[in-house]
């Protein structure tokens, strides 16, 4: 977890309940912090996938094709 997901925890205090609890020597998360953990989590996955979908459309397609084509069948598709 980065410092600014931290922040974002902070700025959901207006939910009016406890996300984690703080000691002298560790941070601990409540349930409600568990529940807000694993939507922002899904929100972070689905911004980066689609940040990557994006990105793959500008470029377009890229990688390698294979085909394979069974004996005795390429004198159809070839146009023989």
């Amino acid at each position: 977890m980065e410092l600014r997901h931290i922040r974002y925890f902070k700025a959901v205090a207006e939910l009016g309940t406890q996300l984690f609890i703080r000691s002298p020597h560790k941070v601990t998360l409540t349930e409600e912090g568990e529940l807000f953990l694993q939507y922002a989590s899904q929100i972070l996955d689905l911004v980066h996938r689609s940040e990557e979908e994006v990105r793959e459309r500008k470029e377009g397609l890229q990688g390698t094709l294979g085909c394979h084509n069974p004996q005795g069948t390429s004198s159809v598709y070839a146009g023989k």
